[in-house]
């Protein structure tokens, strides 16, 4: 069995005014290699200073990209809720994973629970462990519900050490129903009136078939006519079909032989060609940065639903707004994970958590839209002030709080 040790380390990047609070290294203690990281980026907003935010797996993962998404979670929680409405649930900070490995490989298993359990064995304060006093797992690129049993399991049988768990043991398997495809589709669906386009009859290119990609094709074909997916990848390569995939098909392939490559008939493209494609929806559901200022040019599509987070830079997001191309933030639209999982840590049921998550993405996308054509800037612009807003108010209000202690522990000395 691997083990794994806990270092707090200081970034070489600077931090800003909302963090990140703590970086966590977890790394081998015989080589002092690195093995991955906990980011927690701000809490502010939690009433227990705990962070959330699924964790990675993947051999290429830095910890760049793991602070960059920690940041992105800490907008993302602001968006949890109706913008404007009083939440029925305590707020979690923004945090995140990751772990340097391919999940892939027959022992993926024993290296994230070796990660799982030095963090869990890692206390920063007196009776405070990382996990699950100051971030609580979740499932991000290479992960599925066998990883979130596999944390509860090394850290004791702790169910509250991971979300996204399987029905067995209380949780609400969200990759497995496909939950932030879901909450993709509702936003596509509020975004598509604004951009022209009449949904029953879009043409749809879709960039990766992992849990989102796969979940947002399970609602579609909820739907009594459902738009046509023209364009499909995944991790071997991409196809294109224009009169549109059966999606019952399209599906058991994948399953059946590995991956989309192998539907006939269908015509094989350059993997990242479908990003491209003269199409009404892009769907981004793989990885961060595919849509940059080097290739935003090429980018027809007329609404791009994020899926993936980061998966367009900024510069490129800007360069989309000037062109008229509707695209909301990550952090708005692929939020239906982080919403249904306040659900479930509250013992709710699966059938409110998928409500709640139709609710508050369809309710915060079109006040995200209403407000970029109303100020004239891009819709990133306009939710990352919002999320600003309420955590600067919150890391105010923390900060008062502890003045008053202060004050009060001097008085009481005195």
């Amino acid at each position: 069995m691997r083990e794994f040790k806990v270092r707090e380390i200081t970034v070489s990047v600077p931090k800003d005014e909302f963090g990140p609070e703590h970086v966590y290294e977890v790394y081998d203690q015989k080589t002092q290699e690195t093995k991955g990281w906990v980011v927690v980026d701000n809490t502010a907003r939690s009433p227990l200073d705990v962070g959330k935010g699924g964790t990675a797996m993947y051999p290429d993962l830095t910890l760049d990209i793991t602070l960059r998404k920690a940041r992105i979670m800490t907008w993302k929680q602001v968006f949890c809720a109706p913008i404007g409405e009083k939440s029925s649930y305590p707020a979690w900070g923004g945090a995140k994973g990751g772990i340097i490995y391919d999940s892939n490989l027959p022992d993926a298993r024993e290296v994230l629970m070796a990660w799982a359990k030095a963090l869990g064995n890692y206390e920063f304060a007196p009776g405070k462990f990382v996990i699950p006093d100051k971030y609580i797992f979740g499932l991000d690129v290479g992960l599925r519900g066998w990883a979130a049993q596999a944390v509860v399991e090394a850290l004791g049988n702790n169910p509250k050490a991971s979300t996204g768990k399987p029905k067995y043991l209380g949780g609400i398997p969200y990759d497995e129903l496909g939950i932030t495809g879901l909450g993709v589709l509702e936003s596509v669906k509020v975004n598509c009136p604004y951009a022209n386009v009449k949904f029953k009859n879009a043409a749809i290119s879709l960039q990766g078939l992992g849990a989102v990609g796969k979940g947002f094709i399970e609602h579609l074909k909820k739907m009594k006519k459902p738009p046509r997916i023209v364009a499909v990848s995944d991790s071997q390569g991409a196809v294109y079909l224009h009169t549109g995939f059966d999606l019952d098909k399209l599906l058991m392939v994948k399953e059946q032989r590995g991956s989309v490559i192998y539907y006939n008939p269908a015509q094989r493209i350059e993997p990242g060609e479908e990003l491209f494609l003269s199409v009404d929806i892009l769907i981004l559901s793989h990885k961060e940065d595919q849509i940059t200022a080097e290739n935003v040019h090429k980018v027809q599509a007329k609404i791009i639903g994020q899926g993936a987070n980061l998966g367009i830079t900024p510069e490129a997001e800007k360069f989309l707004h000037q062109k008229g191309i509707w695209t909301l933030p990550d952090f708005v639209v692929n939020c239906g994970a982080s919403i249904i999982v306040y659900v479930e840590y509250a013992g709710g049921t699966t059938k409110k958590g998928m409500s709640l998550v139709k609710k508050v993405i369809g309710t915060n996308s079109k006040l995200i839209i209403e407000e970029s054509i109303r100020q004239g800037n891009p819709p990133r612009e306009v939710a990352q002030k919002i999320a600003e807003k309420e955590v600067r108010k919150a890391m105010e209000e923390r900060e008062s709080l502890h003045r008053a202690h202060r004050f009060y522990d001097r008085n009481c000395l005195e």
